[in-house]
Order: structure tokens, then C-alpha cells, then sequence
């Protein structure tokens, strides 16, 4: 029996927004010490507006194993394998020229200092979430094929192993001061705040999530997805706070990052829980409110515009810097200044999205073909 293919889905929105909300807590995290730091009014509050600062790294990586389960494993069981692989290849590409555009001014220090430590003082500069995500995509193909069937029961095995050879790992793969290449990878798979095992843990269960939530949509039940996130993730918000008291938890060692790197699985759990529970909300607003995607239209639209906001961001600050060389600015005119640089950055991306948006053809079934086909039906025929 042919394995029917799913029509492509016209977009969650209430997923797009939860990654425009991960954007602005990466803004919070990136601008927000020095702003505190400048203002003295917000100084009490430092802490708090850390930890909300702290939910982007974490909301992300729950977007990005929601959306491969929404979009990309319905057309992997669909037959259309080649393509999936494809697209996860091209991506890859993609964000390492990410990478290099946002160590860019990391390499013009370098270059300015005459800095020479050889190729791996170079490399140090790439370090941070982007290089998670390259690893993901080059691993998605082997995590497609091993959750083709029963893939709630292997997400959360393969999940498991994950978290476990990380754990192995951090206990016995000792630190190399000497061997900055070998510290470089395990930095970047073990010890470091955006360390692959613990984050591809993290995306490995937002999967099934992300499939469960395509076949409500599939049939309408949108309500489903807003009760079910909502307890579930209240119960893992819980479960990581109170794990969390009986351990090394502390609002400060939150709000700097302290307790990131090496991860803390209470820390994933607390954060992962309120990024649920934060999409819950989300569909729940548009389930009250039909019509509110017209007005929210653009905080989706930022939140598809989320990988050109992070890349571009990093030059937000060495540009207020170079600035000075022409006019020096202090205080609320230098938060103005970045202000300013970073909106022109996310406007340009967001204009870029935009308009990708309208050369996107729109999808229509072939004569003869069921217009809606549930992924039900595909996963069923796939198993068969």
C-alpha cells in the first residue's frame, strides 16, 4: 500500500511565537547585565531578570525538536527520506555560515591585537548554541530512522542514553589545558553551557511532542494540545524545581548561568517545563481568539526570523564600540544607540522572511487526491 503523503501545514503560529519569545529572552540574556549594570533602579531586580533571560537557551531547543516533529518526520515517513536528509544537510551549511558571521567580530579582535596562537585560538571563537544545532542536524537522519516506529517509547530511550553518556562523559573525560583541539570537543559534547548530549536529550523528547501536536492539528483538536502541555508542562516544571531544592539551586546561580555548564537535569527540566507551558498559552490565546493572529502577525514573523536575529545580534555591541571612535555615548544614549542597531538588524530580517513568505507557493493536492491526509494515516501505513 502507497504511503500517503501529508500536505504541507500551514504554520502554527503559536509555535513561531514561542520561538519570537525565546529570541527575546536571548535578548535579555545578552543586553540585560549591562543594562543593570548602568541603571541603578534595576539592580534589585537583576536576578530575576537573569532567570528570565536564562529561558532561551532551553526554549529554543524545545522549539527545535517541536518543530522536526510538527514539519520535518511526517515527510520523513511519508517516503520522502532523501529530501528530509536534504534539507537536514543543507541546514547544517547554513548555520556554520552562521557561525562565522557571528564570531566575525571576534575574529577582527583577534586580527587588531595580532593575536597568534595558532588554528585553535581561531576555533574558540566559534563557540556557542549554533554549533549544538550543526551536530543536531547532521544527527537528524540517524534519529528519524531509529523513531520510525513506537517513537514516543525510543524518544525517551535515546533520550536517556544521551543524558547518560553525558553524564559518563563529564565524570571521566578529565579537562586538557594542554590539548585545546580535544578541550574544544569536549566543550562542545560535554562541559560546556550548550553541550551537545544534554541539549540533543532536551530535542529528542520535544519530538513526539511536536508529531502528537501535528495529528491534533491534523483533526482540529487544538484544545487537546493546550490541556495536555498545560499539565505536563506544570508537572515537569515542578518536578525540576523541587529537584532542584534538594540539590545546588539557587536564583543567582541561575540568573548568571552558573549552573548551565555542566548541565543540571533539574535545570532542563524547570526551563523545559515552562517552555511547554508557555506554548499552551500560546495555543490557548488563538483557541480564545481566532482573529488574533492578525494582530500578533509580526511577533511570528520575528519568531521565524530567529536564526538572522541571533547571528546578527553579535555585532550589535562591537558596533556601539567602533562607534565611539566618532562620537562617544554613555548611559541612556548608549542603550539607545544598540537599541537602535539591534531593531535595524531585526528588521532586516524580518523583511527577508517576509518576503520569502510571499514567493512561497501555495500548497494544493494533485486531481484525485484527498486534500487532508491525518498523520495518522501516514504513520499506520508507514508501520505496516
Amino acid at each position: 500500500m502507497p504511503i500517503p503523503v501529508p500536505p504541507a501545514p500551514a504554520r502554527f503560529v503559536a509555535l513561531d511565537e514561542l520561538r519570537a519569545l525565546a529570541v527575546f529572552s536571548m535578548c535579555i540574556a545578552h543586553f540585560a547585565p549591562g543594562m543593570v549594570e548602568r541603571f541603578s533602579w534595576l539592580q534589585p531586580y537583576g536576578d530575576g531578570i537573569g532567570i528570565v533571560g536564562r529561558l532561551s537557551t532551553v526554549a529554543f531547543v524545545v522549539c527545535f525538536g517541536l518543530t522536526l516533529g510538527f514539519i520535518q518526520f511526517p515527510r520523513y515517513l511519508a517516503g520522502r527520506a532523501t529530501q528530509v536528509h536534504q534539507w537536514l544537510l543543507g541546514r547544517s551549511k547554513l548555520l556554520t555560515l552562521c557561525i562565522l558571521i557571528a564570531s566575525g567580530p571576534g575574529y577582527l579582535a583577534l586580527a587588531s591585537n595580532g593575536v597568534d596562537d595558532g588554528l585553535s585560538t581561531w576555533l574558540w571563537q566559534t563557540y556557542g548554541v549554533l554549533n549544538f544545532y550543526v551536530l543536531a542536524m547532521l544527527s537528524g537522519p540517524l534519529w528519524f530512522w531509529m523513531l520510525r516506529r513506537d517513537t514516543a517509547m525510543r524518544a525517551v530511550l535515546l533520550s536517556a542514553i544521551h543524558w547518560m553518556a553525558y553524564a559518563l562523559l563529564i565524570e571521566k573525560w578529565p579537562q586538557h589545558d594542554d590539548a585545546p583541539f580535544l578541550e574544544f570537543a569536549r566543550l562542545n559534547l560535554a562541559s560546556g553551557g550548550y553541550a551537545y548530549l544534554p541539549l540533543a536529550a532536551v530535542s529528542l523528547l520535544a519530538i513526539p511532542v511536536g508529531i502528537w501536536s501535528r495529528q491534533r492539528c491534523d483533526v482540529g483538536d487544538v484544545a487537546k494540545i493546550v490541556s495536555t502541555c498545560t499539565w505536563a508542562g506544570s508537572l515537569l516544571a515542578a518536578g525540576g524545581y523541587g529537584l532542584g531544592l534538594m540539590t545546588d539551586m539557587s536564583a543567582h546561580a541561575i540568573a548568571e548561568g552558573s549552573v548551565k555548564g555542566p548541565a543540571r537535569l533539574w535545570y532542563w527540566a524547570l526551563f523545559s517545563g515552562a517552555t511547554v507551558l508557555l506554548f499552551a498559552v500560546l495555543a490557548k490565546a488563538h483557541l480564545a481568539r481566532p482573529r488574533l493572529q492578525e494582530r500578533t502577525r509580526y511577533v511570528a514573523l520575528f519568531g521565524q526570523s530567529a536564526l538572522g536575529v541571533f547571528t546578527l545580534h553579535a555585532w550589535v555591541l562591537p558596533i556601539v564600540g567602533w562607534s565611539d571612535r566618532w562620537v562617544v555615548t554613555t548611559g541612556a544614549a548608549r542603550a539607545a544607540l544598540a537599541l537602535i542597531v539591534f531593531m535595524s538588524f531585526c528588521g532586516a530580517a524580518m523583511l527577508w522572511y517576509e518576503r520569502k513568505n510571499r514567493r512561497r507557493p501555495v500548497a494544493s493536492p494533485p486531481p484525485g487526491r484527498r486534500a487532508h491526509v491525518p498523520l495518522r494515516r501516514v504513520q499506520a501505513v508507514a508501520a505496516a
